[in-house]
C-alpha cells in the first residue's frame, strides 16, 4: 500500500474530527477559514455527492446563530453518513 493511500483514512478522521470541533463551536463563534475549507474539500474526494459539503459551507454562512449552528450540525451528520455508507 502507497504512503498516500495509508494515510487516507486517518486523512479523513482528522478532518471530519476538524468538523466536528467546528461544529460545536458554530453557535459561539466564526470557524470559516481555510482548514474548514480544506477539510471540507479533501473529504470530498472521497465522495460522489457533493451536496453535504456544500450545504456546510452555506451554514457556516448563516448569519442567526441558532439557525447557523443547527444547520451545521445536520450538515456535518450527512458528511458522516457519506463517508461511512450508512
Amino acid at each position: 500500500m502507497r504512503g498516500e493511500e495509508a494515510a487516507d483514512p486517518y486523512g479523513k478522521r482528522d478532518a471530519f474530527k476538524l468538523l466536528t470541533n467546528a461544529a460545536a463551536k458554530t453557535y459561539e463563534q466564526d470557524v470559516r477559514g481555510e482548514p474548514i475549507d480544506d477539510a471540507l474539500s479533501f473529504l470530498s474526494r472521497f465522495e460522489t455527492r457533493d451536496q453535504p459539503f456544500r450545504n456546510f459551507r452555506r451554514a457556516l454562512d448563516n448569519l442567526g446563530a441558532r439557525e447557523r449552528d443547527l444547520a451545521v450540525r445536520n450538515a456535518r451528520v450527512c458528511i458522516r453518513l457519506c463517508l461511512t455508507g450508512e
